[in-house]
């Protein structure tokens, strides 16, 4: 399976290229091995489909955001405990001292909004593809063990998302 660095570089890359957003999902999928129909089982899988899913058309600083291991690692105990202040908090103090804080800064994101973003493009992807997920993923992207109701209908509605 491809690493983070080479997806995020997918991602930007295809950006650049004259094919609507779906299309570019699907072959960005296909690329990394990953059934567009079916997440993988494993956490690491489901990362990665889901970055493949909220990625796509999005700026270089926000996918560095998800290439970082901390914010991978944040992201999962976040999801297995249901407590997202251990990305929310930790997360944003790490993209602090980040080098990467300067570019979020100058591009007038907001860390915790595109946490919140991608963690709704994983549990939407779960939701879509429930019958083939039997992991653990079922659970930590459950989308019925909502962060904030409120975010998540936000999320539903189209707010944050493409």
């Amino acid at each position: 399976m491809f690493g983070l660095d080479n997806l995020i570089d997918m991602l930007f890359e295809t950006a650049m290229e004259g094919i609507n957003r779906n299309e570019r999902v699907i072959q960005l999928l296909k690329r990394l091995n990953l059934d567009p129909d079916h997440p993988p089982a494993d956490f690491t899988g489901v990362y990665q489909y889901a970055l493949v899913e909220y990625g796509v058309g999005k700026s270089r600083p926000v996918l560095e955001i998800f290439r970082q291991p901390k914010i991978q690692t944040l992201f999962r105990e976040a999801l297995e405990h249901n407590t997202p202040s251990i990305l929310l908090k930790n997360g944003e103090d790490f993209l602090a001292d980040h080098p990467l804080q300067v570019d979020l800064q100058a591009n007038n994101i907001d860390v915790r909004r595109e946490f919140y973003a991608f963690r709704f493009t994983g549990a939407r992807c779960v939701r879509h593809h429930e019958n083939s997920i039997t992991s653990v993923n079922a659970l930590i992207f459950n989308p019925h063990l909502g962060w904030n109701t409120g975010t998540d209908r936000m999320l539903d509605a189209g707010h944050f998302c493409h």
